[in-house]
């Protein structure tokens, strides 16, 4: 029974990867860089229009948009409001997640991610959450 569980190639590689997590620090390059990231977040998305929450912790977040983000309610599902911002995202040269529920963009970047590649993320996230809203306007949706 190893086809599953604990096969002995598998276990080596999961054992060689925690060593270099260790040797290359990556654990506290997430632990400086995680705070940057949720701040530029927050700092640049929160109080958009259409972005309703960012959450997230380290280098895990996500963006969640809203009709109308003060009352919490939700754009109609036929909208596909995280698909498309999704692919704005994309056209702006960053890929990203839509959530299989709800209008959520996941992200979760590579743990040994930089500042500057933050900001492009942020940037391009910015760029792209601007672009559904326009669309979303001209549509009458919001």
């Amino acid at each position: 029974g190893w086809t599953y569980s604990g096969h002995t190639l598998c276990a080596a590689a999961a054992l060689a990867n925690i060593r270099l997590l260790k040797e290359k620090n990556i654990l506290e390059h997430v632990r400086d860089v995680g705070p940057y990231w949720q701040d530029r977040m927050k700092a640049e998305l929160a109080g958009h229009p259409i972005v309703g929450e960012v959450r997230g912790v380290g280098i895990l977040s996500a963006v969640e948009m809203m009709r109308d983000p003060k009352q919490r309610i939700p754009f109609e599902p036929d909208l596909q409001v995280g698909v498309r911002t999704a692919a704005a995202l994309f056209e702006n040269g960053v890929i990203g997640r839509a959530m299989p529920h709800g209008d959520i963009l996941g992200y979760a970047p590579p743990l040994i991610i930089t500042r500057k590649e933050i900001d492009i993320i942020v940037d391009a996230t910015v760029k792209s959450v601007d672009t559904t809203y326009r669309a979303l306007k001209a549509e009458g949706a919001v």
